[in-house]
């Protein structure tokens, strides 16, 4: 089920690493706070995880280590693997799930416009020319960025999505407005109760939930610009009663909207 709030920066790269390798081999490796991305160009590799499962590469398949992944590996002498990894940091900027949350262990058949970044990847870090790492750093972003689309567009389990996600585009695009079940309901052909029902496995939350999530953090952008009073805001966020607006941002922040203009000052 895709994050539709997912937000994460990737901080720094640790090392980018491409090899054709017959003898590799690993023993229980692990990152305490890093995170591992390994493209397989040819070749095969097999691992075993801490739980005593495994997952073997091949080519045109990546595969995902998130932070204290303790696995050990080995390539396959009979057929050499090349590999690119990129070890790297990632911060996850909008609630409690993680970027690798959202995504499999492996994704199969990528794209060659993700092989092509990962190689440019590898290029960059071998020359280290001006801004390397700063560059590294948005290529990274940019294959996580389109690995989370092919995810969502492959991997959306609900019959439904296509109409769900038509009704989240809407919202996202006039949420500042003031929106009718009406409104909503020129999106989807299905019953109210199995329209409610359908927008919470896929998004997590009601739509009135979704609705004024979109306006918080809208809302947190316009205090934080400086150029906004509190019922400015309010009205430009959609909300028609500013007490309603600050009863929710100090529910959902813990502080209220003038405590959080403070902080900004």
């Amino acid at each position: 089920m895709p994050d539709y709030f997912l937000d994460f920066s990737v901080t720094n790269i640790n090392t980018i690493v491409e090899r054709n390798a017959e003898q590799w081999a690993v023993n229980k490796l692990s990152f305490a706070n890093s995170c591992v991305m390994v493209l397989c160009l040819a070749g095969k590799a097999d691992y075993v995880f801490s739980d005593g499962s495994t997952v073997s590469s091949k080519k045109d398949r990546i595969l995902f280590f998130p932070p204290k992944n303790i696995r050990s590996g080995k390539a396959d002498p009979e057929e050499p693997w090349h590999f690119i990894s990129v070890n790297f940091d990632v911060v996850n900027l909008n609630g409690n799930r993680d970027v690798f949350q959202s995504l499999p262990g492996f994704i199969d058949s990528v794209p060659e416009s993700v092989r092509t970044k990962f190689k440019k990847l590898s290029a960059v870090w071998k020359e280290k020319s001006y801004l390397y790492k700063l560059k590294c750093r948005i290529l990274t972003e940019e294959i996580l960025y389109d690995l989370l689309n092919l995810e969502k567009s492959n991997g959306d389990p609900h019959s439904h999505a296509r109409e769900i996600e038509a009704v989240t585009d809407f919202l996202q695009q006039n949420f500042t407005q003031k929106i009718s079940l009406e409104d909503i309901g020129k999106f989807h052909q299905l019953s109210e109760t199995h329209f409610r029902k359908l927008f919470h496995q896929v998004t997590g939350m009601s739509v009135k939930e979704y609705l004024i999530k979109l306006r918080l953090d809208y809302a947190i952008e316009l205090l934080s610009s400086g150029e906004f009073n509190i019922t400015e805001t309010a009205d430009l966020c959609g909300f028609c009663d500013v007490y309603y607006f600050c009863s929710l941002f100090k529910k959902k922040y813990g502080c209220s909207p003038s405590k959080r203009m403070q902080k900004k000052r």
